[in-house]
């Protein structure tokens, strides 16, 4: 679902049967996060580090409205599930702080 907020951002929503909440973003956004994720990957491929990153946003009764991220280096994973790393953790605080 798409819709107009503002003439500042064009919004739109996820709903999974599985999470009670209504996802809203504005699509401005993702096209900036999928550009960062672009660029990470390409520099992955030379050895660079993993994509990582906090979105920020309200919670609502009914909903989430995601407003803004913040990026953070992650160590490239050594296993296929190796989850998030304590220098991982220690960055993500920063972005947090």
């Amino acid at each position: 679902m798409i819709e107009s907020l503002s003439s500042r951002f064009t919004v739109g929503s996820w709903i999974s049967p599985e999470i009670p909440l209504k996802i809203e973003y504005p699509l401005e956004l993702m096209e900036e996060l999928r550009a960062f994720v672009f660029d990470e990957l390409q520099q992955l491929s030379r050895g660079g580090l993993e994509a990582g990153g906090v979105l920020f946003g309200k919670h609502r009764e009914e909903s989430i409205r995601i407003l803004t991220w913040r990026p953070f280096a992650r160590e490239p994973a050594r296993e296929l599930d190796a989850g998030i790393s304590p220098q991982d953790r220690v960055a993500m605080v920063r972005v947090l702080g």
